[in-house]
């Protein structure tokens, strides 16, 4: 019997592992810019950026996505994502497409005396 997604992550998380599938972004509105206003910490400039967000959902899903529009203020660094752009990276992370690339990472828990 095969085995689910998440009943595989589970069983990588307890042997200290995670497995992370990679995927792109969408090409939808690529070329369309959207429009921010001021950062709210700092007052600094926002503008668009692609970047690469870890997307963690719960305890069992954690997806890499690619090429995700952001507003990134050029002061400090804070970001922004649009509601369109958040709907779609669930979409992505909860897609049953084989991703483009599938990451191995170790997990290990902080001790502090």
């Amino acid at each position: 019997m095969a085995e689910s997604g998440a009943s595989s992550i589970r069983r990588l998380a307890r042997r200290g592992k995670y497995v992370l599938s990679i995927h792109a972004g969408g090409e939808k509105n690529r070329d369309m810019k959207r429009r921010y206003h001021k950062c709210h910490f700092c007052g600094g400039e926002v503008s668009e950026q692609q970047v690469t967000v870890d997307y963690r959902w719960g305890e069992d899903l954690i997806t890499v996505i690619t090429e995700v529009p952001t507003g990134v203020c050029e002061a400090c660094g804070e970001q922004y994502f649009k509601a369109d752009v958040i709907k779609a990276m669930e979409k992505t992370a909860r897609s049953k497409r084989k991703p483009h690339t599938v990451l191995q990472v170790p997990v290990r828990p902080l001790k502090v005396a």
